[in-house]
């Protein structure tokens, strides 16, 4: 189906494994959302990320706790679509979850880390993503001294334009790469399970919504 992109609605997709969910996720997509003006943005738990180990806590509790941070955001919503898959996470079949239940009418954003962009030759259909979504790759500290150049897989590199005014790279079917700094937040989920083990304090990086929840159902003990 031909894209209306200025038409449609403009999603931002941003998945993870939110073990636990914390303001570093929060605000940084906010500064996302509304850089490139966002109608919505929707947060995507995993249940089993096929790049990273598995997760600590069960997926429905990580699910809820993305549901508690973003109380009160009605820009943002929480999708259990990978969850209930019950199966690996692969993101193709995520975009084309969300185009189908828009009917297309949706003009996507994948939002990612740049750490993540430099493993996506790994990914299942990897190049199939280029031709069916923008994407938003935030850079990361350690990684300020990658040029933009080199952030594409060799192998389709031919099949992007660059523009040097924005950081961005055009596929031939329209959509782009967006290539970003964004603010950096000191915050990890390691970090955030290790002080809840051993007894320490989390407030200022996970909200008392996730902190009670956390407490309440034993998590990371």
């Amino acid at each position: 189906m031909e894209r209306n992109p200025e038409k449609n609605l403009k999603l931002g997709l941003f998945g993870g494994t939110f073990d636990p969910v914390h303001y570093g996720h929060i605000n940084t997509v906010k500064e996302i959302h509304n850089r490139f003006n966002l109608a919505k943005t929707i947060f995507i738990p995993a249940h089993i990320p096929h790049h990273k180990k598995k997760p600590v806590a069960e997926s429905v509790h990580r699910l809820e706790m993305v549901k508690l941070s973003v109380l009160g955001l009605d820009y943002f919503e929480v999708s259990g679509t990978e969850v209930i898959r019950d199966s690996n996470s692969y993101s193709f079949q995520t975009i084309e979850y969300f185009k189908k239940s828009y009917k297309n009418k949706i003009e996507p954003f994948f939002i990612l880390g740049i750490d993540i962009f430099l493993e996506i030759s790994t990914w299942k259909n990897y190049p199939y993503f280029f031709s069916e979504s923008n994407f938003i790759v935030m850079n990361r500290p350690g990684y300020k001294d990658i040029k933009p150049r080199n952030i594409l897989p060799a192998d389709i590199g031919t099949e992007f334009d660059y523009n040097h005014d924005n950081s961005s790279f055009k596929h031939k079917s329209g959509y782009c790469i967006h290539y970003v700094n964004v603010t950096p937040y000191d915050i990890s989920s390691t970090d955030i399970r290790e002080r809840i083990k051993e007894g320490r304090e989390t407030t200022g990086l996970i909200s008392d919504k996730v902190s009670e929840y956390i407490k309440n159902n034993c998590l990371y003990r």
